[in-house]
């Protein structure tokens, strides 16, 4: 007889289980089934350690304390706390024997319900998500992809079977339903080999020796476990099992099979890529990134890199059709596998994600950032399951597959600091880091890649701090001798944020003046780098961040990371569908930005799922009226700027709200919109004094630069400049609509409570 558990302990063991709903029926075993096998993982590392037992507890109490840990184990460990649990809150259920090699090696549990009796299985690393019904007919069951069958066997005997991917049958185990005690099933042996099972609401992972796989959202992964750091890496990250126990199994192992890792680490296969890219009307940039993409592929076969283009133009310039066609054709002739689709054929892909009221309804082209992505994870979500794209497959036989998702505005360069000044460089290794990322750290889901040159955020946003540069660099020269040396010390990047108007926490970066680096090497003389300053300040206007660009610096570690912008490389393929890229249009129309960190938050819900920041840099560049940002092109567009700002602003809001997995209660949804709203005009009376005193550095009339009339030109045209940026800074004003907060917070919820719906799309 098993022991009944106290209070106390049914209290644990329900919130470990995240406190379902208790229910003496059909209903109330399901859920309690699923909680259970969604929150402890299968494994045999106990019985590898040789720890399955803890001293001075009984097997049934140690078993129930290593569940409410979270541990989990085999069948032994997790069922049979799982029936005392049942019987404890009222359930009439007993332990069962089944057979896979030996006769009774197994654990099951049997429920008798009011509508009949069921086997419960929470202990063979299979996603039986159902309670099984001993009565009646076959059931058939499909769960994380595969598909079961579980039917009578004999006259007393039932059995479990699945179906195997090349369509065979296999017999999963054998039962018959009669009690039996705990005290009547035997210790399992310790097989030299190691397995470890864990499921979420989105996904199964599972590891059996050097061999880790998943499945979510119609998509398998399967990728090497190249060594037994890496192993332990895999076991405690995405498993969640503990490093004590792990290092004692591994060593344990290790002695017995010293090599059952090595068949996986040479040789070992390499993925294939993806780079998928939505384009707007910006053929020079994509030509850039692809002529730099043909630079990385070195020696690689033919077909081992393909890239997606979705064409989020209008198709209205013909020249600017023309001229992509031409580019397209030019990279096929030379190595690259390229397939392009017009978005405005596609819009029917965002259908889903309308109806569950994550993305407007009526869009059209060009598509805003979030249903740009959304199309092209419904694209790349059918390839990666038929190959209709042409592109690198996974049933296509040549090997795994990788996606590299980028904005077209990025390219396989850096720009890094060096004593001569700042040197943009092309960087040749980068898909040899992708297959080494790919390869040796199978517990990374997903790599959010670094950048230089421009920062990753709206021009608007950097206004304060390029003026504040540019009043402290003018002052600095003015007193110098223009044909004298120009010897910028670096500029203090190791300030957070450092280019970032709107930063919270520390404000030293908005104190601190960064010296001018002209462009090309030095040596510079004064009269240059004023001259190259003035230039470059005429295009702040258009959005660009001329005095603070992003240096290449080593990334040490793959740090967890939420900064997801235009560049993210999957390397567990149902990463591209765990979750959505929300954008709430608002009855004035303005739709939500930053749908990428929307879907960063999103996807760090999820426990199978691991987002880096990795050594991936690229080069972000920025062309004046590239369409980055509504700022100045010819002249300033204040009403385009304000609406640009807001839709921003609510999307920086909805960021914060989907940060805290609890809703935010009212309260605190205005406090934050009241104080981002604090935060901007703040920034516009910065900016203001800042501008003046820019203006009152550069209009000296003792100044040295209005005594040549070369000097004085490009003066001039640097307080043009200035005007235009004091212009557009009012602009820089959002949140004011008094309902915002509540309707952001409306949608924030409403987002994480259609999430388990919107994943049923991609089943």
């Amino acid at each position: 007889m098993l022991p009944r558990l106290g209070p106390e302990t049914v209290r644990a063991y329900l919130a470990r289980l995240g406190n379902p709903g208790v229910s003496l029926d059909a209903n109330g075993l399901s859920s309690l089934l699923r909680a259970h096998l969604r929150a402890l993982p299968f494994h045999n590392l106990a019985l590898l350690a040789g720890e399955a037992t803890a001293p001075g507890d009984s097997p049934v109490e140690a078993a129930v304390e290593g569940n409410l840990a979270g541990l989990g184990g085999t069948c032994h460990l997790l069922t049979t706390p799982f029936i005392a649990l049942l019987r404890t809150l009222g359930f009439e259920a007993w332990l069962a024997g089944a057979t896979v090699r030996e006769t009774g090696n197994h654990v099951v549990g049997v429920v008798r319900l009011p509508e009949g009796r069921f086997i419960v299985d929470v202990g063979s690393g299979h996603p039986c998500m159902h309670p099984l019904p001993l009565d009646g007919a076959g059931f058939d069951f499909t769960a994380y992809g595969t598909t079961f069958r579980f039917e009578r066997d004999g006259h007393e005997g039932h059995r479990l079977r699945r179906t195997l991917p090349n369509g065979q049958g296999e017999t999963v185990y054998r039962l018959t339903p009669e009690p039996r005690s705990h005290d009547s099933f035997f210790q399992p042996e310790t097989s030299p080999s190691l397995q470890a099972v864990r499921l979420s609401e989105w996904a199964l992972a599972s590891v059996q020796d050097g061999r880790y796989q998943r499945f979510a959202g119609g998509l398998a992964s399967t990728r090497p476990v190249p060594g037994w750091e890496a192993m332990a890496e895999l076991l405690h990250i995405t498993f969640g099992l503990p490093e004590s126990l792990i290092r004692q199994a591994l060593h344990a192992l290790r002695r017995r099979v010293p090599d059952l890792l090595e068949g996986v680490r040479n040789p070992r296969p390499s993925p294939r890529i993806i780079v998928s890219l939505a384009v707007t009307d910006r053929a020079e940039s994509t030509a850039e990134l692809l002529e730099s993409l043909i630079g990385n592929l070195g020696a690689r076969e033919e077909g081992s890199v393909g890239v997606l283009i979705l064409d989020n133009g209008q198709g209205r310039d013909q020249e600017r059709e023309a001229a992509l066609e031409v580019i397209l054709e030019s990279s096929r002739s030379r190595g690259l596998q390229v397939t392009r689709l017009k978005a405005r054929d596609e819009l029917k892909r965002l259908a889903p994600s309308q109806r569950c009221g994550l993305l407007p309804c009526g869009l059209n082209v060009p598509l805003p950032i979030g249903a740009s992505r959304a199309l092209q994870t419904s694209l790349l979500h059918e390839h990666l399951r038929t190959g209709v794209l042409g592109l690198p497959h996974p049933g296509d036989g040549g090997g795994p597959v990788a996606v590299w998702m980028l904005d077209d505005d990025l390219s396989f360069r850096r720009l890094r600091g060096t004593s001569e000044g700042f040197v943009e460089e092309p960087v040749k290794d980068l898909l040899d880091r992708v297959e080494a990322l790919w390869a040796q750290h199978p517990e990374v889901s997903v790599a959010l890649g670094t950048c230089t040159g421009a920062p990753p955020i709206p021009g608007y946003a950097t206004l304060r701090v390029q003026m504040h540069d540019l009043a402290g660099n003018l002052r600095e020269m003015a007193e110098r001798e223009p044909n004298t040396n120009w010897a910028p010390a670096p500029g203090p990047r190791h300030l957070p944020d450092y280019y970032y108007d709107h930063a919270r926490g520390s404000a030293d970066h908005l104190r601190a003046a960064f010296p001018w680096t002209p462009p090309g090497r030095a040596p510079w003389r004064v009269r240059d780098a004023f001259r190259t300053l003035c230039v470059a300040f005429t295009r702040v206007p258009h959005g660009q961040q001329v005095t603070r660009p992003v240096l290449y610096q080593p990334v040490e570690t793959l740090a967890p990371s939420r900064h997801r912008g235009g560049n993210a490389l999957f390397l567990d393929l149902d990463a591209l569908v765990a979750a959505p890229y929300p954008v709430l249009r608002g009855e004035d129309g303005v739709m939500t930005r930053r749908a990428d960190t929307l879907w960063a938050h999103l996807i760090a819900r999820e426990p199978l799922l691991r987002l880096v920041q990795a050594e991936l840099d690229l080069l972000h560049g920025r062309r004046d009226g590239d369409g980055n940002s509504p700022l100045a092109t010819h002249q300033p567009d204040v009403i385009a700027l304000r609406g640009f700002v807001e839709g921003q602003e609510r999307g920086v809001v909805l960021a914060r709200l989907l940060e805290h997995k609890s809703p935010e209660p009212p309260p605190a949804v205005e406090q934050e919109v009241s104080s981002r709203r604090d935060l901007l005009a703040h920034g516009r009376e910065a900016l203001r004094r800042e501008a003046e005193q820019a203006r009152s550095a550069l209009t000296r009339p003792e100044a040295w630069w209005w005594r040549d009339e070369e000097d004085a030109a490009t003066a001039r045209a640097c307080a043009v400049a200035l005007e235009q940026v004091e212009l557009l800074a009012g602009a820089v004003d959002a949140l004011a609509d008094p309902s915002l907060p509540e309707r952001l917070a409306d949608f924030a919820r409403h987002v994480v409570s259609i999430l388990p719906t919107w994943r049923t799309t991609w089943d």
